[in-house]
């Protein structure tokens, strides 16, 4: 543990809790998804009350002390970040400070600026923090007021009908500087810059303090949406003067759908994975060989999440997806990795050495990066892609798969002997003595000669998956020719010892033939 990372919205109404993540830090920046134990938590003003949905445990459980201190325990199914709500019936500004239980890591938020007129932007969609590019994003934004006349806290009904609004974002020091967000509004989707604009930008139509609106994204990024009315008048204090309303959200991390994975070789002609599915399917590059395997990421189509969960369907074609330009400019990574699929992983002697090569890809142009790696053994494989942090700036993890890479087949075979022995004719079992037969003498072995073959990869290593059905070198035979030299008949018998077939040479074109048994 390094440290925390503690993030707010810029403003909150003294009406309503707002969240405030918390997140456990790495010395690299990550996640650090392994943290459990207390952290305490205070406010700079020393206001305010803390509830929790998270895993871990808050104590106190049930917290009304309006002190702004609590302590939290992080569990296992936090993954290092929980999102606690914080209240303050205080019109006041604060920090919150995170700082581990007997430790010394730490964190500080931005200011929170508490207010008793403030919009309030909520996240209404089914997928709830989850941002993804590509897909649009339920938000509702609220009204809230504390009444100063009667002191009553919520919603202000009154505040009603087409409102004109400034809306812009500001993006967080880790935002990759992406294709800006658009919101739907009244008059039609607004492009937000990323600086408060000089005159009203976006009309939303509030029924009874809510407006319903979208967060439409092409491109990845961080940050946050802000909104003012300075101009409708209708909120006034006490005096009946027109009061400015503002508001904004925390940080939306908005992140790839997934990552859109090509296998092609690093031949002078490359060609692409034929995807075999079994020893009898196309053949793609030799056991050892390195290939170019490309990663892009991109964004969301429906068709390609029928359940709209924000995880790509098992099998869905990412190929026309679109890509989100600026992945890797805020510093990502994505770690590659293969699954031996056949032959199977469970059959004895067969062998899964994993991807080899440049397994990480962190150079990336217009959202995409090549690596080149290789796979070492006979077979056909899954290949897979995840961020290497594990998630996209602390938000959801971001994968991508090739169900079927290969099939992957031997460079070549090393062939070797078993040193074979001439028997003398006259002797059933002394080598040969002599260096020569008489015409016509029988000769043979003293035993079979063996010849071993031995399927190799690129880097000279047995193949040991080159077997069963991936096994596709013809039944080899060895052949015993008379030399060319010799007398056109009854040169030399061979007298079936040592497992030879017993046979006359009678001629030039003549010869004795026996098929490998293995």
């Amino acid at each position: 543990l390094d440290g925390f990372e503690v993030t707010a919205a810029a403003t909150a109404s003294v009406c309503a809790p707002t969240e405030v993540t918390i997140r456990a830090l790495a010395a690299d920046g990550t996640t650090y998804t392994g943290f459990t134990g207390p952290v305490d938590i205070s406010t700079s003003s020393n206001h305010g009350n803390w509830s929790s949905s998270g895993f871990g445990t808050l104590i106190p459980s049930t917290d009304s002390n309006d002190d702004g201190a609590v302590q939290y325990s992080f569990a296992a199914g936090d993954n290092g970040q929980v999102v606690l709500n914080l209240s303050n019936t205080h019109a006041d500004e604060l920090t919150v400070t995170a700082t581990e239980s007997g430790g010394t890591a730490t964190g500080v938020s931005s200011v929170i600026a508490f207010n008793e007129n403030a919009l309030q932007i909520n996240v209404t969609d089914t997928l709830g923090n989850d941002f993804i590019a590509g897909r649009n994003h339920a938000l509702e934004v609220e009204m809230l007021r504390l009444d100063p006349v009667s002191g009553s806290c919520g919603r202000f009904e009154e505040y009603q009908g087409d409102i004109d609004l400034k809306a812009w974002i500001t993006r967080s020091t880790n935002d990759a500087g992406g294709v800006a967000p658009e919101v739907t509004g009244v008059g039609g989707d607004v492009s937000l810059p990323s600086a408060t604009p000089g005159a009203d930008n976006l009309t939303l139509n509030f029924v009874q303090g809510l407006a319903s609106t979208q967060l439409l994204t092409s491109d990845v990024g961080q940050y946050a949406l802000n909104l003012t009315d300075d101009s409708s008048g209708l909120v006034l204090d006490i005096n009946n003067q027109p009061i400015t309303i503002n508001a904004s959200s925390a940080d939306y991390t908005v992140r790839p759908f997934a990552f859109y994975l090509l296998a092609t070789t690093q031949r002078a002609t490359p060609t692409s994975n034929p995807a075999a599915t079994s020893a009898a399917g196309s053949a793609f590059i030799k056991a050892g060989e390195t290939f170019d395997l490309m990663a892009r990421a991109v964004v969301h189509q429906g068709v390609d999440d029928s359940n709209d969960d924000g995880v790509a369907d098992a099998g869905a074609d990412l190929s026309d997806n679109a890509a989100t330009p600026a992945f890797g400019n805020e510093g990502e990574s994505v770690s590659l990795s293969s699954t031996l699929l056949l032959p199977s992983p469970s059959l004895a002697g067969v062998v899964d050495p994993g991807l080899a090569g440049a397994t990480t890809i962190s150079a990336f142009s217009s959202g995409a990066g090549t690596a080149s790696v290789r796979f070492d053994e006979v077979g056909i494989i899954q290949l897979d892609a995840q961020l290497q942090s594990g998630s996209y700036l602390g938000s959801s993890n971001v994968t991508g798969a090739i169900d079927y890479v290969g099939r992957f087949y031997p460079d070549q075979f090393l062939i070797s002997d078993d040193g074979p022995q001439l028997r003398d004719g006259n002797d059933d079992v002394s080598p040969w003595t002599c260096d020569f037969t008489y015409q016509g003498q029988g000769f043979g072995f003293v035993s079979e000669p063996s010849i071993t073959v031995t399927a190799v990869n690129v880097l000279g290593a047995t193949t040991n998956n080159y077997g069963g059905a991936f096994w596709s070198l013809p039944l080899p035979q060895h052949t015993i020719e008379l030399d060319s030299a010799s007398p056109a008949t009854g040169s030399a018998c061979l007298d079936g010892v040592g497992g030879i077939a017993a046979g006359c040479f009678t001629g030039n074109s003549s010869s004795v033939t026996r098929s490998w048994t293995g």
